[in-house]
């Protein structure tokens, strides 16, 4: 059998193979499992050795594999003829990761009788259920609010977004609401970064909202994350909101950069 999970939400992808590998477990005492890279030096001939070889111990083998897309051309071809080899066998299965979907020379994987699946960034709706599900399974409710700023403060980023996850657990309470998150700034930064943003929205200096976006981005900051982080202003006004809109607009259709709307922003 083959598996491929595809997709660049690689959290949820790496939570599958776990899933797929304890599920094995529970049914195969005998489960050997190794972990094989392509991108290293005879991995392939590794694989086919371990796929081959057999043993009154190991009553089923899995592998899982990355970096197929990484094998040459010819080292590629001998890779899928050994892949269609593999599909019929049952003592034996192949869990394949890959960050985007296969090419077209690995459709076959994408049909019965494989099994394919895919992990796409999440967004909309499904990222908001993502993370209350995601909070609900650390034992703690997150109201709508602060839903709303972690879901677009961790657009894309979703093993960023667990590990805040992780922290707000810790904080011993069991509904976390959109003040409590600002009021534990070091969740997200060493830097007081609610507070820092608060200020370039707010402040009539603008000097200071200039001096504090440069101190921001010199920082590394993502200006993607800084710019949705700012967007979340449930308590301004529609001026606020509408100029937020038309920069999001002009970011996504290829106008500006994220950095070029931070500072109009901190320019207005």
């Amino acid at each position: 059998m083959i598996i491929s999970l595809y997709g660049p939400d690689s959290y949820r992808r790496q939570k599958k193979q776990d899933d797929i590998l304890a599920g094995y477990r529970a049914k195969h005492s005998g489960l050997s499992v190794e972990y094989f890279d392509l991108e290293d030096d005879n991995a392939f001939d590794a694989l086919r050795e371990f796929v081959r070889a057999t043993s009154l111990f190991d009553a089923m083998k899995c592998a899982v594999v990355r970096h197929a897309d990484a094998l040459g051309k010819a080292e590629g071809k001998e890779f899928r003829a050994f892949l269609k080899d593999q599909l019929a066998r049952k003592e034996s299965t192949l869990v394949l990761l890959w960050d985007k979907k296969p090419t077209k020379e690995y459709a076959f994987l994408l049909k019965a009788p494989a099994l394919a699946q895919e992990f796409a960034e999440l967004s909309g709706s499904a990222q908001l259920a993502f993370i209350a599900n995601e909070a609900k399974a650390r034992g703690i409710t997150i109201d709508r609010a602060g839903i709303d700023l972690l879901s677009r403060a961790f657009q894309g980023n979703t093993w960023g977004l667990v590990t805040e996850l992780e922290k707000l657990a810790l904080l011993d309470e069991k509904t976390v609401t959109l003040k409590t998150i600002s009021g534990h700034l070091e969740l997200f930064n060493e830097l007081n970064l609610f507070t820092a943003l608060g200020t370039i929205r707010t402040s009539p200096d603008r000097a200071e909202r200039l001096r504090l976006l440069e101190e921001l981005l010199s920082r590394h900051n993502d200006p993607a994350m800084l710019f949705n982080m700012i967007a979340v202003a449930p308590y301004e006004g529609r001026e606020w909101k509408t100029a937020v809109a038309d920069y999001d607009v002009a970011v996504k259709s290829g106008k500006l950069e994220y950095e070029e709307a931070l500072l109009a922003l901190a320019l207005r």
